[in-house]
């Protein structure tokens, strides 16, 4: 299993949204498939002449860890990162996070927004007219339908027992902002990162979700001939697409 599989179930279903792994700039509307878990774009609604409606964004959870997780503070000592005294006023000059187990994890996104498409039942209508008129429209595609977006995202995965990794921070931030998702601190690491997989400071998207064009009693319905494709169209409907299993290579990403 992918080092980053433990964190794309969990995670994921915290939001009920799936991971992208890297970070990177998604957006509402995009039109794909997904090949060894990822997501991979082939157009967007725009593309196509179909407009939506998108919500007004949202505050997520923006900030999630396994329970062997631990966070402290670090100060600036004659150039050397060193832990904070507790119970005193410091400013805190970079991060030292520990990891008990392998697969441990921890995340955090800075002013994280959460919109989505609003009405996907008139996309729907909107894509059958788009068949109908003889555009392209493939079996396994998915539109991006929610997105979850943030200017600075880290991610942090263990890949052995009793890990620490310390990060130096440009920015103010403090313990507490971080666990909320409030910190404005831009990272970077301080200390040997091999032993951990993922990014200190990334832009874009962590979580996003999808809805996959099907037939109301199952699966997928575009294939063959247009006249066998209009003959399927009245019955479509949007359904989000279950849980996947990640296949997207070895231990080692």
């Amino acid at each position: 299993m992918p080092i980053q599989g433990r964190f794309k179930r969990v995670a994921g279903r915290s939001q009920e949204m799936d991971v992208a792994w890297p970070p990177r700039p998604l957006m509402l509307g995009q039109i794909g498939s997904f090949a060894g878990g990822k997501f991979q774009s082939q157009a967007t609604l725009a593309e196509l002449g179909i407009q939506f409606e998108v919500s007004p964004p949202s505050r997520p959870t923006r900030s999630f860890m396994s329970e062997g997780v631990s966070l402290r503070g670090l100060v600036e000592v004659e150039g050397e990162l060193k832990l904070s005294l507790p119970n005193t006023p410091q400013v805190l000059a970079g991060l030292s996070v520990e990891f008990t187990n392998k697969r441990d994890w921890v995340y955090w996104m800075s002013d994280a927004q959460r919109t989505e498409i609003v009405d996907m039942a008139a996309v729907q209508q909107k894509v059958r007219r788009h068949i109908q008129n003889g555009g392209q429209w493939e079996r396994d595609w998915e539109i991006i339908d929610q997105i979850i977006v943030s200017d600075h995202i880290t991610v942090l995965i263990s890949r052995a027992f009793n890990v620490e990794v310390k990060l130096r921070a440009d920015g103010d931030f403090t313990i507490s902002q971080l666990e909320v998702g409030e910190g404005k601190g831009r990272f970077e690491f301080a200390s040997d990162s091999s032993a951990v997989a993922g990014w200190p400071d990334q832009q874009g998207t962590l979580f996003f979700g999808t809805r996959r064009l099907t037939q109301l009693h199952g699966g997928p319905v575009f294939g063959g001939t247009m006249t066998e494709l209009r003959e399927q169209i009245s019955s479509l409907s949007l359904e989000r697409v279950a849980d996947r299993e990640d296949d997207d290579g070895d231990d080692e990403e």
